[in-house]
C-alpha cells in the first residue's frame, strides 16, 4: 500500500514538471508574437506620419494657390461692371427659440420666446416662421426673397414654402376629458369654450370648429382641414366621411328589473325616469340611433348601423329597428287543479276553466301592439314566435282552434301545445282533447271577437 502511494506521487511530480515546461514554452512564444507585432505597428505609424506630412504640404500649396487666384480675380472683378455681381445669399443659421410650458385652465400649454415676450405656441408659431424664415434682400435695386428651407437658405419658392408652413403649423390642441355621474350613470365630458361640455352632444361641433381653418395663401382664401395628423387642403368628401366616423356612438342606458304583477319585468333609464323595456326601448333606439348633424354647409341625417355611423337609409334602418325592437313576453298559460276541478289564470285572477275561456285567453293574449320606433305595430304570437300580424294566417289558426278535436300542429317529433313546441306524446294530446270535450268544459258556440292589445 505504501509502495503504491509512492509511485502515485512520483507520477504526479513528473506530470507537474511536464506541464510547467509547456507553460513556459507557450509564454516565450507569446512574447515573441508581441515583439513582432510592435515592430510592425512601429513601421505603420512611421509610414502614416510621413503620409500626413505629405498631405499637409500638398494642401498648404493648394490653399496658397487658391488665395493667389482669389486676389487675382478680385482685381479683375473690380474693373468689371458692378451690376453683374451675384446677390448675396443670407448665411446666418437660424437658432431655435426658447420653449417653456405653463398651466392654463388646469392644462399644460406650450409657449416660446418671441419679440421680447412669451407667446402661445399654437397661436404665434406660424407668424414666427413667416417673419424669421423668410428674408428680403435688395441687390442693385432689385428685391429678392430668400427662405430658410431644408437647413439652408435658398431662393423663395411659394409652393415649397406654403407646403412647409402647413406641415409646421401646430396640431389642434386636444381638450381635457373627465367623467361625471349624471342620473346615476357615468357620462364623459370635455373642456370646450370655457366650460365642461357633454362629449356626445358637443364633440362633433368641437371638431368642426378646431380641425377646419381658413387661411390666406398668396392673397387667396384657402380652406384647410386637419386630417390624419397633418394639415391638408380641404376636401369635402374626405371631411364628410371623417366627421361621420368621428361622431360618438350612442350611449348605452342603464337597465334594471322590477317585479310587476308577480312577474320579473325589465326597465331602463330614459328621459329622466325608468321606462318599461318592452314599451319604450324601440322609441329610445329611434331617437338615439338616428340623428341629424351639420357637416360643412349641409345638414346630414345619420344612423348608427353595424357599429358605426353611416348615411341614413330608410330600408336598412327599418329592417334593423324591427329586428332589435323588443317583442312582448312569450305568453305562458297557467293552470291549476283544485278539488278535481281545472282553473286557469286570466284577467288577473284564477277562473274556472272552460274551452270558451281558453279561446278568449288566446284571442286577447296572442295579439299585442309592439312599439317600432314611434309607431305601434300589431303582432301575433303564431306557432311559438312573435311576427307581424297577418289576418289570413291568424283566421286559419283560430278556425282550427275552434275545433277542440282537431289534430295538433306537428314538426317532426314535436307538437304545438299551450303556445310552445313540446315532444310529441299521443297520450298527452288525448288528455288535452278529453279535457276540452268534457261536459263541464264544453265549448259554447259564442266566440269573443273583441281584441285587447297594448
Amino acid at each position: 500500500m505504501r509502495l503504491r502511494r509512492i509511485r502515485y506521487l512520483n507520477r504526479l511530480r513528473r506530470l507537474q514538471r511536464v506541464e510547467r515546461v509547456r507553460y513556459y514554452q507557450r509564454l516565450r512564444q507569446l512574447k515573441a508574437y508581441r515583439v513582432r507585432f510592435l515592430r510592425q505597428m512601429r513601421q505603420i505609424r512611421r509610414r502614416n506620419r510621413i503620409q500626413r506630412r505629405r498631405y499637409h504640404l500638398q494642401y498648404r500649396r493648394l490653399r496658397l494657390a487658391r488665395r493667389r487666384r482669389r486676389i487675382m480675380l478680385s482685381r479683375v472683378n473690380y474693373r468689371r461692371n458692378r451690376r453683374s455681381r451675384r446677390p448675396r445669399v443670407p448665411r446666418t443659421r437660424i437658432s431655435k427659440p426658447r420653449f417653456t410650458y405653463r398651466t392654463v385652465n388646469g392644462r399644460r400649454v406650450r409657449y416660446f420666446y418671441y419679440k421680447g415676450q412669451w407667446r402661445n405656441y399654437n397661436t404665434y408659431w406660424t407668424r414666427y416662421l413667416q417673419s424669421t424664415y423668410v428674408q428680403t434682400r435688395y441687390i442693385n435695386g432689385r428685391r429678392i426673397r430668400y427662405m430658410y428651407y431644408g437647413g439652408r437658405w435658398r431662393r423663395y419658392n411659394a409652393n415649397l414654402w406654403n407646403a412647409y408652413k402647413n406641415r409646421s403649423r401646430p396640431a389642434p390642441s386636444r381638450p381635457r376629458f373627465t367623467y361625471r355621474t349624471v342620473n346615476g350613470q357615468r357620462v364623459r365630458f370635455f373642456y370646450y369654450n370655457g366650460q365642461w361640455r357633454n362629449y356626445n352632444q358637443y364633440w362633433t361641433q368641437y371638431i368642426q370648429r378646431s380641425y377646419v381653418q381658413t387661411r390666406y395663401v398668396n392673397g387667396r382664401r384657402v380652406k384647410y382641414m386637419y386630417y390624419r395628423g397633418q394639415w391638408r387642403p380641404y376636401n369635402a368628401s374626405v371631411w364628410y366621411r371623417y366627421m361621420i366616423s368621428a361622431s360618438p356612438r350612442p350611449q348605452r342606458p342603464r337597465f334594471t328589473y322590477r317585479t310587476v304583477n308577480g312577474r320579473r319585468v325589465r326597465f331602463f333609464y330614459y328621459q329622466g325616469q325608468w321606462r318599461n323595456y318592452n314599451d319604450y326601448y324601440s322609441q329610445y333606439l329611434q331617437y338615439s340611433y338616428v340623428t341629424t348633424r351639420r357637416i360643412g354647409n349641409r345638414r346630414v341625417r345619420l344612423m348608427y348601423y353595424g357599429g358605426r355611423w353611416r348615411a341614413y337609409n330608410a330600408t336598412l334602418w327599418m329592417r334593423w329597428l324591427r329586428r332589435h325592437s323588443p317583442r312582448p313576453a312569450i305568453p305562458r298559460a297557467r293552470f291549476q287543479t283544485r278539488n278535481g276541478k281545472k282553473y286557469i289564470f286570466f284577467g288577473g285572477q284564477w277562473q274556472p276553466y272552460s274551452y270558451q275561456l281558453w279561446m278568449n285567453y288566446v284571442q286577447n293574449t296572442y295579439i299585442k301592439g309592439v312599439s317600432i320606433g314611434t309607431s305601434q305595430v300589431r303582432y301575433m304570437y303564431y306557432l311559438g314566435k312573435w311576427r307581424p300580424y297577418n289576418a289570413s294566417l291568424w283566421n286559419s289558426y283560430m278556425n282550427r282552434l275552434r275545433n277542440p278535436r282537431a289534430r295538433p300542429y306537428r314538426r317532426g317529433h314535436y307538437m304545438y301545445l299551450h303556445g310552445r313546441w313540446v315532444r310529441y306524446n299521443a297520450g298527452r294530446w288525448n288528455r288535452w282533447v278529453k279535457l276540452n270535450t268534457a261536459p263541464q268544459y264544453t265549448y259554447q258556440t259564442q266566440v269573443v271577437t273583441q281584441v285587447v292589445y297594448q
